[in-house]
């Protein structure tokens, strides 16, 4: 299956982004999320950077041992800053097929002073060191770098985005030039999450086709290297010198047994 790796936001989690996957999945992509450094479960001892581009090396390890996954075909989507680190890594490891940009910031330095204090307050405490959100802010730029990208790229824009300025999507698509591709929602904000289903749909479209690859008809559903559904403990065995009775008369045939309905009361040892 040719896999997609989804770069969550600062304000999102792993977690979160796996519950947008299903038009993926139910195209036939096999997904995989990741908290990045300064975000999820890496924000704790690692400060918000762009500078983690060789997340690919460890993504194209997985993919090359795991017999399910397609090495030939693996794409990045970045949500909100983490387009930044999809493109990123784009623009050095060659690679990568395909990147789906989601709200993606082109060059902080020019508006990252303008965010509403309560989010520029939010997005300074999760960059740990920063003093300032434009210093948190300062290596998200992609202006420098998007000359170096070779893959197709799916830019999705928010016309009524107020935390990242909605032209800064129209400035990734128009760098890109023919390689990109615009799916703008005038109507919606950061991200258009109202939006999630459509433009994941599109995506999965998209995907089939910056890949070169026909659509998958009837693609496996079950999940690999995700944790087994947990299974509680067999009830304790009672001890040999308690006694466990059921009254026949009180137990219809045609019902089972619940164990735990027999199990002895100990409340008054």
């Amino acid at each position: 299956m040719p896999l997609v790796c989804l770069l969550n936001g600062a304000t999102t989690t792993k977690e979160e982004l796996l519950l947008w996957t299903a038009p993926l999945r139910e195209a036939g992509f096999a997904v995989l999320t990741l908290d990045w450094p300064g975000t999820g479960e890496a924000a704790g001892n690692l400060k918000l950077s762009s500078q983690c581009d060789d997340i690919t090396d460890g993504i194209y390890s997985l993919a090359m041992r795991d017999r399910d996954l397609d090495e030939n075909h693996i794409g990045l989507m970045g949500i909100s800053i983490g387009s930044s680190v999809a493109l990123r890594a784009a623009a050095l490891d060659r690679r990568i097929g395909a990147v789906m940009a989601v709200s993606p910031p082109f060059e902080p330095r020019f508006w990252s002073a303008n965010v509403p204090p309560p989010a520029a307050r939010f997005l300074v405490a999760l960059a740990g060191q920063a003093a300032s959100l434009p210093f948190a802010l300062q290596d998200f730029g992609v202006s420098d770098l998007l000359h170096r990208i070779k893959c197709p790229v799916l830019v999705v824009g928010a016309g009524q985005d107020q935390l990242i300025p909605s032209s800064e999507s129209m400035h990734v698509a128009a760098s890109l030039g023919d390689l990109a591709t615009l799916i703008w929602y005038e109507h919606s904000g950061h991200c258009a999450y109202e939006q999630i289903d459509d433009w994941m749909e599109v995506a999965a479209q998209w995907l089939f086709g910056a890949f070169g690859i026909e659509a998958v008809e009837n693609p496996p559903t079950k999940s690999t290297q995700v944790d087994a559904v947990y299974s509680p403990p067999p009830p304790p065995v009672p001890a040999e010198d308690v006694v466990i009775s059921v009254d026949p008369a009180a137990v219809r045939r045609d019902d089972p047994i619940d164990p735990e309905d027999d199990a002895p009361d100990d409340s008054d040892d």
